[in-house]
């Protein structure tokens, strides 16, 4: 039967053996694996974005306010030369 050393160093090696195996799992696997996630979700956040805002601009409505307004803009600065 083993006495209550011999249990407590058997714990502290299990506890031990368990941290750095977390350690090693998070720094070698995991870690990469998010950065690369995370690289993967900035991309695609940035084309949707870019996208949205050229489709809206390029819309009918949009652009002939735009033109609209630099038109009125040119015409406005003219009147002060």
């Amino acid at each position: 039967m083993p006495t209550v050393l011999e249990i407590m160093v058997l714990d502290f090696l299990a506890l031990f053996a368990s941290k750095e195996a977390g350690t090693y799992v998070a720094k070698e696997v995991l870690l990469p694996l998010f950065q690369g996630s995370l690289e993967d979700y900035a991309k695609d956040y940035f084309k949707g974005w870019i996208d949205e805002t050229v489709g809206f601009v390029s819309q009918e409505p949009v652009q002939k306010v735009l033109g609209d307004s630099l038109m009125t803009t040119t015409f406005s600065s003219m009147y002060f030369l």
